[in-house]
């Protein structure tokens, strides 16, 4: 697929990321949401007056940028 960005989460949630993957505590999953959101609405906002859009503008412009959110399975780690 055409991907201009992939996320690796390794786990559902920060606590299972962290064990796996000791450097995800420098970025946590919350932050992962909001820099991937930032990254699908950037063009979005620069052509927007005051920085600000509707919803059906945010999904129009979620359709034209494509992300990957990957998640690989560990045996005995992940299920």
């Amino acid at each position: 697929p055409e991907v201009s960005l992939a996320l690796s989460l390794h786990a559902p949630n920060q606590d299972a990321r962290t064990a796996i993957v000791p450097t995800a505590t420098r970025y946590p999953i919350e932050q992962l949401i909001d820099a991937l959101d930032n990254h699908m609405m950037a063009y979005l906002k620069q052509r927007s007056v005051n920085g600000e859009f509707t919803e059906e503008e945010r999904v129009k412009e979620s359709t034209r940028r494509r992300a990957m959110i990957e998640y690989v399975m560990l045996q005995g780690e992940t299920s």
